[in-house]
C-alpha cells in the first residue's frame, strides 16, 4: 500500500471545540435560528425604544425586552462556549491516541476503543478549516481529524487530493 497516507493524533478539548464551532458555522439552520431568536427581541426592543407616544419612563417599558435580550444572550453563550466543552468531556475519544491509514478504498482508524474501517462511498462531506477536516459519515455526524495528524505538507496535500478525487460535496480550503 505505497499509495495510502498514514497520520496519527490525540483528539484534545481544543479539537472537539474547533470542530463543533466550524459545524455550526457550516449549517444554515444554525445561522437562522440565532438570526431569528435575536429577531424576536430586537425589533419589538426598537419599536418601543423609538415609539413617540406619551412621556413614560423608557426603562420601565423597554425592560421586558433586554431582560428577554439577556436570556437570549445567554442561551447563545451556553450554546458557543459551555455546551462543545461538555460535549468533548464526555466523549470517549478525548486524550485516546489514534492513529490512522487513508488509501484508495477509504479510511482505517485504529484506537483504544477499536478499529473502524469505512470507504469512501460512506462519507458524505468533508469540511476542511484551518487547523481540521471534519469527516461527515451523515449531516450531523462527524469526526474531526486534526491537520497536526500528517506527518508532512506533502501528506496533507496527498490526503486533500484524495478527498477531491473521492467524495464529491467536499468543502476543502486549499
Amino acid at each position: 500500500m505505497s499509495d495510502s497516507i498514514t497520520f496519527k493524533f490525540t483528539l484534545t478539548e481544543e479539537d472537539f471545540v474547533q470542530a463543533a464551532h466550524a459545524h455550526a458555522l457550516s449549517q444554515k439552520k444554525w445561522w437562522i435560528t440565532w438570526a431569528i431568536f435575536f429577531g424576536l427581541w430586537a425589533v419589538p426592543l426598537a419599536a418601543v425604544a423609538l415609539d413617540t407616544g406619551p412621556d413614560e419612563d423608557l426603562l420601565y417599558r423597554i425592560s421586558p425586552f433586554l431582560a428577554g435580550a439577556a436570556s437570549v444572550a445567554v442561551l447563545f453563550a451556553l450554546s458557543w462556549f459551555w455546551q462543545p466543552r461538555r460535549a468533548a468531556r464526555g466523549s470517549p475519544y478525548l486524550g485516546a491516541a489514534m492513529e490512522g491509514t487513508a488509501s484508495g478504498e477509504g479510511l482505517v482508524m485504529d484506537s483504544p476503543l477499536g478499529k473502524q474501517e469505512a470507504a469512501w462511498g460512506r462519507y458524505t462531506g468533508v469540511l476542511e478549516t484551518a487547523d481540521h477536516f471534519l469527516l461527515y459519515l451523515a449531516k450531523n455526524s462527524y469526526a474531526p481529524l486534526p491537520k497536526r495528524a500528517f506527518a508532512d505538507r506533502d501528506d496533507l496535500a496527498r490526503f486533500r487530493d484524495l478527498i477531491r478525487a473521492r467524495i464529491s460535496n467536499a468543502g476543502l480550503l486549499g
